[in-house]
């Protein structure tokens, strides 16, 4: 992929950091809102199992390793 930048020097390259930076975050650390809707959606379901039944140690520790990440 190829950009064109304006402008004096430290524009140029600041605009390039910040391209590189943003590829680099997505490739690092992927789409983190999608991420966290599937944590949630996770630990909601986790809840309701517990409400209904409880849950089991593994169940426990699955939740448990949701919380914190």
């Amino acid at each position: 992929m190829y950009y064109v930048f304006e402008g004096n020097a430290i524009w140029i390259l600041k605009d390039k950091f910040k391209r590189d930076l943003k590829v680099w975050n997505k490739k690092v650390f992927g789409d983190m809102d999608r991420t966290k809707q599937q944590i949630i959606k996770s630990i909601s379901g986790l809840d309701r199992i517990d409400e209904e039944n409880g849950l089991d140690p593994s169940g426990r520790e699955e939740r448990k390793i949701c919380l914190l990440g």
